[in-house]
C-alpha cells in the first residue's frame, strides 16, 4: 500500500478523472492549475505504484514529448480498501 497522496496528487487525480480518465499533460496543466514541473513531479510519484501511467515509458520522455496520462482507478482503490481495513476508530 503506497498511497502518500498530498493535496496536488488529489488534485492531478480528480483532474484526470474530469478530464475522462486520460488526458495529456497539457490539458492537466490547465485543468488542475499546477504548474507543469510540479505536475510532473507529482505524476512521477503517482506513477510508481501505479495509480496512473504515461503512453511513453520513462525512459523514452524526453522535453517536447507529449504524454498521454491515464488514471488506474483499481489501483487507488485497492490500497484506499486496504488502508480502511487497517484503520479502526476504536483502536485507542
Amino acid at each position: 500500500m503506497a498511497l502518500g497522496i498530498n493535496r496536488r496528487k488529489v488534485a492531478i487525480l480528480a483532474a484526470l478523472s474530469t478530464l475522462g480518465g486520460s488526458a495529456q499533460t497539457s490539458a492537466l496543466v490547465a485543468e488542475s492549475g499546477i504548474t507543469t514541473q510540479a505536475l510532473l513531479y507529482n505524476l512521477r510519484e503517482l506513477e510508481a505504484p501505479g495509480y496512473v501511467s504515461g503512453d511513453i515509458a520513462p525512459s523514452q520522455r524526453r522535453p517536447g514529448v507529449r504524454i498521454t496520462w491515464t488514471i488506474h482507478p483499481e489501483t487507488l482503490n485497492a490500497d484506499l480498501r486496504a488502508l480502511m481495513a487497517i484503520w479502526s476508530p476504536n483502536s485507542e
